[in-house]
């Protein structure tokens, strides 16, 4: 049985012709079989060399290092140096200088195939075909073992019919898809050291992510996006950052401070200035009877728009207090304010998305990489329905071994990338929030002001054509 893996070789390549030839072996070790094709072994690296000024091709992937191992006191030197020489001929002997060693310093005998990255007829580079020739590696050494009476890698047929994310529900216990999604945002939350790294950990698994005012995720091959905070209380965007952070300390903890929030101790309101802004929506409150003494609850089933309208009056009272507008232009030049803040994050959003935008395909073969790795190895395993994915991480691990940048580079960058534009896309929703409140506070004093005008003439008209109580004004108030 033998078992082929191969590798890129970006640097010293020479280093690894003379591995491969035993030109750096010292001692009493016994050299063993060495062939070389469409090239000479006293000088094969020269001659790869020679082939890529030739072509003008020095950059890049030097070579390609194949080995291939065989099992514990199988075949002889003989046999596994010949088996190594077809392998190389069949699949590269008729465009690459190749150089095959066997090497017996290990329990296993194993052959070394050094090929270099440009062919000598053309000057096409081997990466371009990278997927169908390891395609074809592997299946030309199974044949070479048959035809030679070496054991090959059986695969059974149970786990032919599982595609990846079966294979991915089982190992989580997933029923659902909601239910996957929580267990994949568990684990990353666990594994996240920020939360431009979980973003990245998500898309790794496969997840596509949209961010604004909700964050939500749909799987990989799902058909629609799922907001976290449907997910559970625990999958909001805020719950989400403050796990991460370690500041979350669970759903008793926040219902005990909005119950906090509910019994917030009485507070006299200050004495505002006359005909400010902030006495307007004072003195409507006062109209509608919210300072009267606490009366009994009359039984009434408000609709959802009154409910609606009635909360977006509360928040607006709450901010006009809380920020003391004593005129309309305080309201207008703390919106502007919060425009200018916008267009300055938008800014910077625009900066970091110019910055990263020539890694960008980088990082997406780097989420193809880590999403494909499992599936790969699954795929070498026997479970044959995975082979998009298997092909996909070849394509990929192509694409990464060419650039400058390791596995663990790139995921630093990205995850730093996806922290900056998260930071600044929650300060966006942040003004944007503000904005909106100020609208609602603008909205809410015109509303005030002709209500009150409204209510005071009615109150005048009414007193004119006959006398009213207290209490009974008080009641034709609260109808209002």
């Amino acid at each position: 049985m033998a078992i082929t893996k191969v590798v890129s070789i970006k640097k010293r390549l020479d280093q690894r012709v003379a591995y491969a030839l035993n030109q750096d072996k010292t001692g009493n070790e016994v050299r063993y079989y060495e062939t070389t094709i469409n090239c000479m072994k006293d000088n094969a690296y020269e001659q790869m060399m020679n082939t890529k000024k030739h072509f003008d091709k020095l950059n890049g992937v030097q070579g390609y290092h194949i080995i291939q191992s065989f099992a514990q006191g199988e075949g002889t030197p003989e046999l596994i140096h010949k088996i190594g020489v077809e392998l190389a001929e069949k699949c590269f002997g008729d465009k690459y200088e190749v150089v095959v060693g066997t090497h017996l310093d290990k329990h296993h005998l194993h052959n070394h195939v050094m090929l270099n990255s440009v062919s000598f007829i053309d000057g096409k580079k081997y990466r371009n075909n990278f997927k169908d020739y390891y395609g074809t590696i592997r299946n030309t050494n199974d044949e070479l073992c048959s035809k030679y009476g070496l054991s090959t890698i059986k695969k059974t047929d149970a786990p032919k019919s599982m595609t990846y994310m079966e294979w991915r529900a089982r190992q989580t216990g997933a029923t659902t898809y909601q239910s996957m999604i929580r267990a994949d945002i568990n684990e990353c939350i666990k594994l996240a050291f920020n939360f431009g790294n979980f973003l990245y950990l998500m898309e790794c698994k496969g997840y596509e992510i949209k961010q604004g005012k909700y964050i939500s995720f749909k799987p990989y091959d799902g058909k629609h996006f799922s907001r976290g905070y449907k997910l559970g209380s625990k999958y909001s965007f805020n719950r989400i950052r403050n796990r991460i952070a370690g500041k979350d300390f669970g759903a008793e903890i926040i219902n005990l401070q909005n119950e906090e929030k509910r019994r917030k101790p009485y507070i006299p309101y200050e004495k505002p200035k006359k005909g400010s802004f902030k006495a307007l929506c004072l003195h409507y409150e006062y109209l509608l009877g919210h300072f009267k003494n606490k009366t009994a609850p009359q039984e009434i089933e408000p609709s959802k728009d009154d409910l609606k309208r009635l909360e977006e009056f509360m928040a607006s009272s709450e901010f006009i207090k809380k920020h003391d507008f004593q005129s309309v232009e305080d309201v207008e030049k703390y919106k502007k304010k919060y425009y200018t803040e916008i267009n300055y994050l938008k800014g910077n959003q625009t900066k970091i998305k110019d910055e990263y935008k020539e890694y960008l395909p980088l990082f997406k073969a780097l989420q193809d990489y880590k999403f494909n790795e499992k599936a790969h190895i699954l795929f070498t395993q026997g479970y044959d329905e995975m082979h998009h994915e298997h092909e996909d991480f070849l394509r990929v691990d192509n694409i990464i071994d060419n650039s400058d940048f390791s596995i663990a580079k790139l995921e630093a960058m990205y995850s730093q990338y996806q922290e900056n534009l998260s930071d600044v896309n929650a300060q966006i929703q942040l003004s944007k929030k503000e904005i909106k409140l100020s609208k609602q506070a603008l909205k809410y004093h015109l509303h005030a002001e002709k209500r009150i005008n409204e209510i005071e003439h009615d109150i005048n008209r009414q007193h004119m054509e006959e006398p009213m109580s207290a209490r009974d004004m008080a009641r034709r108030l609260n109808e209002r």
